[in-house]
């Protein structure tokens, strides 16, 4: 999930949802092959070391949703799918239109497994309460 400033949010700030797999260039080939297997998304090579597939379109994404739903995901993958399928249906819903929601979106991302950068977490502090789950503002997304 990427949380970015936005001048058209009503918030000022909007979360973007994205599925990607990373894996160094040498299994760009794998990378392709699974561009292909699902037909959504794209493929690129990022400072010449890695390649990521990546699908960030939200009428794309239920492709991916639909195939682990189908075939399940192991070990801690299947509880951050979880929670990125709860983000979504929640913005489905428009919940990110208002702080509150905006905040509970927050702190589900923050159960995701990337650290958000504090430099975006300080910004964030403006909206007020601390989201559920952040209790020292190191989030994840």
């Amino acid at each position: 999930m990427s949380i970015l400033k936005s001048k058209t949010a009503a918030i000022g700030w909007t979360i973007e949802p994205c599925f990607i797999i990373t894996l160094h260039v040498k299994d760009l080939e794998l990378l392709k092959a699974i561009h292909g297997f699902f037909k959504v998304g794209s493929v690129s090579i990022v400072n010449g070391k890695f390649a990521q597939y990546r699908v960030r379109n939200r009428q794309e994404l239920p492709v991916i949703i639909d195939h682990f739903n189908k075939y399940p995901l192991h070990t801690s993958k299947m509880i951050n799918f979880a929670y990125f399928c709860e983000i979504l249906d929640l913005m489905a819903s428009k919940i990110h239109t208002k702080v509150n929601g905006f905040l509970k979106l927050i702190s589900l991302i923050n159960k995701l497994n990337k650290p958000i950068n504090n430099s975006v977490l300080d910004k964030l502090a403006y909206l007020g309460v601390l989201p559920q789950g952040c209790t020292n503002w190191i989030a994840y997304s």
